[in-house]
């Protein structure tokens, strides 16, 4: 009729501005209300919050219109341009379903942009540069995104047999509707992808976590009891040694060594040292001990991590400046090299050495060893009696302290789960706005199959077996990403002492299933609404 390319993209990011800020004001309300349940969700999971009120700032509904404004428009840029390009005669076609052809081109520029991503991955945990880190993800995720189109038809070929296999006729057209227009799939099942992919890889992550620590104290720990520190784990915090000079004293004990935390600078650079008895520590503690004994650690010298003196260039016999919180700075020794940080981190020194340099002297912990044939049961009312003193001490078995080190970890898993749960409740409104849309391209379609005979129950079969298919690609896709993004930082922390790759099957099976789920729930009501349309109409739907 007339229209330029410049009007029909005018009229696209017009729209587009439309929709981003109604889109923006609803975002911002329902934010706010979100707020209260995100409080009560922290609450749940003992993270105490101030006891203020919340606070919004005009700040946050201005960023919130830029954002929701600038997000919708770029999203309508490609749109925009593909509608302007269409010609007269292609738009005046029967079916506006969109075509889609493999392209290689698209393949090959989507694995060069996911290795460019992985490899940022990569160096950004290794180097360590963080922000090369979270370029790589992005990048990882446009890349698959790009990749989408291309694997999804013969993805949803498997994914789509054994539902062709058990539904029939419902199943088949299922599984055929989702591979006909691959790029519908794969745009359909992004969002999801990306909520199963931090699910899957902060599980993956907590798991290879919770079980580094029990490798570590089961490797390391040869004791029987541990006492913690209530003080949080920092220098100044603690109890007075007095505590485990007590627990020597016990009958049942055969050996007990207190853990203290120290600052100083090594070598120009501020560091943490471990502070230990060498008399007792080595009856309690493994730490992988390659040169030296436990009377090398003597008031003069200083145990190093084998790599920290690799760093440094050093080795047993050579000295390193030390200066303290007093200001002083010694010259020690280099008596041992070990090589587990887990628990002695980069440097060890005696408590002698440490006691000398005026700083305040408390346990963060003391273990405990018992003597030969006394068990557990028997040696806890003693070890609690001198621990009742002590407000601030919690005395836990060997078990108890390895559940009790990894409780923090499903705390604050239950807290991301709690968060990413909301983004795949975006990825649900996602799959259900395009399935409406994609029934609403197959209009004419789905009166011809109701003409010859479907009924309704099958069109809906149809529809929701379709959404299981889509939500199963982006979960399929997601875990892949999900288990590389969480061995990419389980192998940057083995320095730290994380040692353990644990991919928790049965809890990432459940992410499946919760996905396809998802789909399923998804696609109730365009099901619905595409078995009631009325077949006549439809029929004569151009």
């Amino acid at each position: 009729l007339g229209a330029s390319r410049d009007q029909i993209l005018g009229s696209v990011f017009l729209e587009a501005i439309v929709v981003g800020l109604a889109g923006s004001i609803l975002g911002i309300g329902l934010g706010i209300a979100l707020s209260f349940g995100l409080r009560a969700m922290l609450e749940g999971f003992g993270i105490d919050l101030p006891s203020g009120g919340l606070v919004l700032l005009p700040r946050t509904i201005v960023v919130g219109l830029i954002v929701g404004m600038i997000v919708t428009v770029v999203a309508a840029l490609a749109p925009a341009v593909r509608a302007a390009r269409v010609s007269p005669v292609e738009a005046m076609r029967e079916s506006e379903a969109e075509l889609w052809q493999r392209k290689r081109s698209r393949f090959v520029t989507g694995l060069i942009i996911v290795g460019i991503g992985a490899a940022a991955i990569l160096y950004g945990l290794l180097a360590p540069e963080i922000l090369y880190a979270g370029l790589g993800v992005g990048a990882t995720f446009i890349g698959v995104f790009v990749l989408g189109p291309s694997i999804a038809r013969p993805t949803a070929r498997w994914l789509g047999a054994p539902i062709a296999a058990l539904r029939g006729t419902t199943g088949k057209m299922a599984r055929e509707n989702s591979m006909r227009n691959p790029k519908r799939t794969a745009r359909t099942a992004a969002a999801l992808t990306v909520g199963v992919a931090l699910v899957a890889g902060v599980t993956v992550l907590a798991s290879s976590l919770s079980a580094s620590i029990e490798d570590t104290i089961s490797g390391q720990f040869t004791g029987d009891f541990a006492i913690d520190s209530g003080g949080g784990g920092g220098p100044g915090a603690g109890f007075s040694p007095q505590l485990t000079t007590d627990l020597q004293t016990l009958p049942e004990v055969e050996a007990a060594t207190g853990i203290r935390l120290g600052l100083g600078e090594i070598e120009g650079d501020g560091d943490f040292l471990s502070v230990v008895d060498p008399d007792t520590a080595f009856d309690l503690f493994d730490i992988g001990v390659i040169e030296g004994g436990p009377e090398d650690l003597t008031d003069d010298a200083i145990f190093v991590l084998d790599d920290k003196a690799e760093d440094l260039g050093v080795g047993v016999g050579d000295t390193v400046s030390v200066r303290f919180l007093d200001g002083a700075n010694r010259e020690l020794t280099v008596g041992g090299l070990y090589t587990e940080p887990a628990l002695a981190g980069n440097y060890a020194i005696s408590t002698g050495l440490y006691e000398s340099t005026g700083a305040e002297q408390l346990d963060l912990a003391s273990y405990v060893l018992l003597r030969e044939g006394i068990t557990i049961e028997e040696a806890r009312p003693a070890i609690d009696s001198v621990a009742d003193a002590y407000p601030n001490v919690k005395v836990q078995d060997r078990q108890e302290y390895v559940d009790n080190q990894s409780a923090s970890l499903d705390q604050l898993l239950g807290l991301i789960y709690g968060l990413l749960g909301l983004a795949i409740i975006i990825a649900a409104f996602g799959i259900a706005n395009t399935l409406r849309l994609s029934t609403i391209e197959r209009t004419r379609e789905i009166g011809l199959l109701r003409a010859v005979g479907m009924t309704r129950q099958q069109v809906q079969s149809t529809i929701r077996w379709e959404a299981v298919i889509t939500a199963l690609f982006g979960a399929v896709l997601g875990l892949v990403l999900g288990l590389f993004f969480g061995y990419a930082i389980i192998y940057a922390l083995r320095d730290l002492g994380v040692s353990s790759f644990d991919v928790p099957v049965i809890q990432l099976v459940i992410v499946v299933v919760l996905a396809a789920l998802v789909g399923l729930l998804s696609s109730v009501i365009p099901s619905i609404r595409a078995s009631r349309l009325n077949i006549l109409e439809a029929i004569g739907t151009e």
